[in-house]
C-alpha cells in the first residue's frame, strides 16, 4: 500500500482507540494524529514514502540500518515487543493522556504491518530471512498499489469512523441497532419517555 491509503486508516483507527481504551472525546484528534504518523513511519525504509519526503534526514538514517524496504521497519516481533515494553512503561503513570496516545501509535504502527501483510510481498517475520508472513489466504494476496489495496484501508477507515459515531453520537448508535434488529427480525425498542 502507498502512504495515503496507511496514513487515513491508521489515523482513524486511532480515533477509534479512543473510546475502545475508555479515554475523553478529547483525545480523538491527538490520538488519531499520532497513530496516523505512526502508520506512515515502517516507510521511512524507502526514499519514496510519504513521510520519508517530509523528513528525509530521518529516512537516510532508517536506510542505513533497515536492510532495504520492509526489512527492520516492517519486523512484526520487534514492533509487538516493543509495543508491549512501552504500554506496560506507561500504564502506571499519573498521566491519563499518556497511555491513550502510547496505544494509538503502536496501533497505527500495527495496523500498518497488518495491512502489508495481506499484500504479495507480505512482512518479516525473523530478520535476515526472507520468507514473509501473510495473515490473508494466498487467493487475497494483493499487489501493494493495486486498487484492493485502497479499497481494503477504505473498509478499515469506514469501520472505524463508524466505531467512533456508534460510541459519541446517540442518534448513529439507536440507527446501528436499529438497522440490526430490522435485519434480525426482531422488534423496534423504542427508549422510555426523559431517558436521553
Amino acid at each position: 500500500m502507498n502512504g495515503v491509503p496507511h496514513g487515513l486508516s491508521a489515523t482513524a483507527l486511532g480515533a477509534a482507540s479512543v473510546p475502545l481504551v475508555g479515554a475523553s472525546p478529547w483525545m480523538l484528534a491527538p490520538c488519531a494524529i499520532v497513530a496516523g504518523i505512526a502508520g506512515l513511519t515502517p516507510d521511512l525504509d524507502t526514499e519514496h514514502s510519504l513521510l520519508s519526503s517530509r523528513v528525509p534526514w530521518l529516512s537516510w538514517l532508517v536506510r542505513q540500518v533497515s536492510f532495504g524496504h520492509r526489512g527492520l521497519t516492517h519486523l512484526v516481533p520487534l514492533w509487538v515487543a516493543l509495543a508491549a515494553l512501552s504500554v506496560y512503561a506507561t500504564s502506571g503513570t499519573n498521566a491519563p493522556w499518556l497511555a491513550p496516545l502510547v496505544g494509538a501509535w503502536w496501533a497505527g504502527g500495527l495496523l500498518h504491518l497488518a495491512e502489508d501483510a495481506m499484500t504479495k510481498d507480505g512482512v518479516p517475520l525473523i530478520p535476515g530471512l526472507w520468507t514473509h508472513w501473510h495473515i490473508t489466504p494466498r487467493w487475497f494476496h494483493f499487489r501493494s498499489d493495486s486498487l484492493v489495496a485502497t479499497l481494503v484501508a477504505g473498509l478499515i477507515t469506514i469501520a472505524c469512523i463508524a466505531l467512533v459515531l456508534v460510541a459519541y453520537v446517540p442518534a448513529a448508535h439507536d440507527a446501528l441497532f436499529t438497522g440490526i434488529r430490522a435485519v434480525v427480525g426482531l422488534p423496534a425498542v423504542s427508549a422510555p419517555v426523559g431517558a436521553r
